[in-house]
């Protein structure tokens, strides 16, 4: 693959590349935002669960 590009410019990857090191934490920040967007809360215990609270039924 060639790119016409000219002398002394640079191109910035917008996006990571599947299979690079920081693919992973690329998706992991994307989904944290989506997740939180949604109106869930991230646990301050373990990075990896998020929580909801609603309304209580009764």
């Amino acid at each position: 693959m060639e790119l016409d590009v000219e002398a002394g410019k640079v191109l910035k990857l917008l996006k990571p590349l599947y299979g690079l090191k920081q693919s992973g934490r690329c998706w992991n920040e994307t989904m944290n935002e989506y997740i939180i967007a949604l109106g869930f809360i991230k646990s301050r215990l373990d990075p990896c669960i998020y929580y909801k609270r609603g309304k209580r039924s009764g």
